[in-house]
């Protein structure tokens, strides 16, 4: 597959994984804000309804108030209550008491209620609608009706009576809903204000979009419902949860309570309605994310065609490029022009010309390196000629010694023998720290052979060292160097010590003498030196003289550089003589 074709692959997965991360975050967000305003619509109907219903209260309560709750109609009920109890009243105050009633139940304006009654318990009823369809059935007693034991006790408060049959009606009895409010002092009666169901339909209107209203007094009873057939007490029951907020997902509602009468409005958005709304929601979200996904696509085939040409190109002078024309530009002007057209493929193409320049750089010294490695080979071989000869020497030495019984010289040659073998070794450039300190050893034995009393040889090595590998003949060089510069104007005796210890995150290796020490301007000489193959080896600057034969401080310190790296330092301290200590860090 080529490369444009998998970057269109890849850019399309990624615009269809995007473009559904952005239809579903859209549509969650929408659906978010859909039933946001949804709840703030069915609050805002649920407070309306409430508003109308407390208002149509609100007119039977002034009724009660002001055209009924008088002082001539209280002095009349108590002219009637007190007949009711003494037979023997005369009837003229009782009629005059009457007419005071009927006079002010007619007088008053009656559209914004149904009917108005005054009754006791002693059969006195005044209705302001008392004839025709309006008349009041006569054999009604106050014990008849339902309701009072709701408004008895009360302290005088009105109280809602929800909707019901009226009670009083002679030729019709419609569906009315009273205000209902008992009057203080010795049977004085009660006052009932009556409104027709019917009204509640002119004043509660349901809206268009698919909200349902209900209303439902005190007691849970159905007052008014926007829908015919509906579960009155499960209804209720909702509204309840919802004033109590417990109200579920589905289906969305808000209910209120009145602070006047203590009915519950509830408007309610059915799952149907909630469901069809999200129906057109979600095709609205599918066709934005595929408009989307097709732009982007589209978008997508353009810009990759136009990036992936110049990386057709460069693939084409790469293929084109062997080792005999490396480093030799192997594009044409046409390739050339093409490549420069994006910035970044020219820096690329660039970096490219610039690698194969090295590249044939490289392999020009790779050839040269080869040459000199063969005839390295060369001189190695031919090394190898005079310790083949020493060996045989001493081969002889030692047998001579074994002939005249002299087991020194027989231990001299057989401890040359294996120094030489050992410093010879070309194979390896790495030892142990224990096989250095075996060979230390028995360049100890030599030098306590040629000095006798006195050289003294020290060692103090943690066993935890001994595995660590470091390069050939390191600790012997700095032995031989604190001989050679440490005694070098005293007869003293040499006492060379050599320690190593590993702990904190790293390995100490120090080899200490008690002779006359460095110089304080050869200290800061051998320092510098330090510094100067430090930078030029992690420069590449120059290689300093590495072989194994070589000699000195800064051969140590090069060689050891070279296979720890920034992990290694070495350190020259003057303390009673000299102390040379390499300081290797934990990896």
């Amino acid at each position: 597959m080529r490369y444009r074709n998998k970057m269109i692959l890849l850019y399309t997965a990624f615009v269809l994984v995007l473009s559904l991360a952005i239809g579903v975050t859209y549509y969650e967000y929408n659906s978010a804000r859909l039933r946001e305003r949804e709840q703030q619509s069915l609050d805002f109907h649920a407070r309306e309804v409430m508003q109308h219903f407390d208002a149509s209260v609100e007119m039977l309560d002034y009724a009660i108030k002001t055209q009924v709750y008088s002082v001539d109609v209280v002095n009349a009920l108590r002219i009637c209550a007190y007949a009711g109890q003494n037979p023997d009243y005369p009837k003229e105050y009782y009629i005059d008491a009457l007419l005071t009633l009927n006079n002010k139940l007619y007088t008053g304006p009656i559209e914004n209620f149904y009917r108005i009654i005054v009754f006791n318990r002693f059969g006195h009823v005044v209705a302001n609608r008392s004839n025709g369809k309006f008349g009041i059935d006569p054999n009604v007693s106050w014990e008849d009706i339902p309701w009072l034991d709701k408004v008895e006790g009360r302290g005088g408060k009105s109280v809602l009576i929800g909707v019901h049959e009226d009670d009083w009606g002679r030729q019709e009895r419609p569906m009315v809903y009273s205000y209902v409010k008992e009057l203080q002092g010795e049977d004085l009666g009660y006052i009932e204000v009556q409104q027709e169901q019917a009204y509640l339909g002119e004043i509660l209107h349901a809206p268009d979009d698919g909200t349902q209203i209900y209303l439902f007094d005190p007691e849970g009873g159905l007052m008014f419902a926007s829908q015919a057939d509906v579960a009155a007490q499960e209804l209720y029951g909702f509204a309840a949860r919802l004033l109590d907020g417990e109200g579920g997902a589905t289906p969305m509602g808000s209910a209120v309570r009145s602070r006047l009468t203590g009915a519950c409005a509830l408007a309610m958005l059915p799952d149907a309605a909630l469901r069809a709304e999200s129906m057109a929601m979600l095709r609205s979200t599918l066709i934005v994310v595929a408009v989307f996904a097709m732009a982007s696509m589209l978008f997508v085939y353009v810009i990759s065609s136009y990036l992936t040409k110049p990386v057709e190109r460069m693939q084409e002078v790469i293929v084109r490029t062997q080792i005999e024309n490396i480093g030799q530009s192997v594009a044409s002007e046409k390739d050339s022009r093409e490549l420069r057209s994006i910035s970044e493929v020219s820096q690329l193409m660039d970096a490219y010309q610039d690698m194969t320049d090295r590249l044939s750089k490289a392999i020009e010294a790779e050839r040269t390196t080869a040459r000199l490695y063969m005839n390295s080979q060369f001189d190695a071989l031919q090394a190898q000629v005079n310790p083949h000869f020493l060996f045989n020497v001493l081969n002889v030495i030692s047998q001579r010694g074994m002939i005249d019984d002299d087991d020194l010289i027989c231990e001299i040659c057989a401890n040359l023998a294996a120094i030489l073998r050992y410093s010879t070794n070309t194979k390896q450039r790495l030892a142990t720290v224990e096989e250095e300190l075996n060979y230390l050893s028995q360049y100890a034995f030599l030098q306590k052979t040629r000095y006798q009393e006195r050289f003294e040889y020290r060692s103090d090595v943690d066993d935890a060292v001994l595995p660590m590998q470091i390069p050939r003949l390191t600790i012997q060089q700095l032995v031989e160097n604190s001989m050679h510069h440490g005694y070098q104007d005293t007869a003293a005796k040499m006492v060379i010590s050599v320690s190593a210890k590993r702990g904190e995150g790293r390995t100490v290796i120090a080899v200490h003498d008690q002779g006359t020490g460095f110089a304080e301007d050869r200290v800061a000489s051998i320092l510098e030196q330090f510094a100067q193959t430090r930078s030029d080896l992690r420069n590449g600057r120059r290689m300093p003289n590495l072989e194994i034969g070589g000699m000195g401080l800064v051969n140590v310190y090069a060689r050891l550089y070279l296979i720890f790296g920034e992990r290694f330092d070495m350190t020259i301290i003057n303390d009673g003589g000299s102390t040379v200590s390499i300081l290797i860090r934990d990896a």
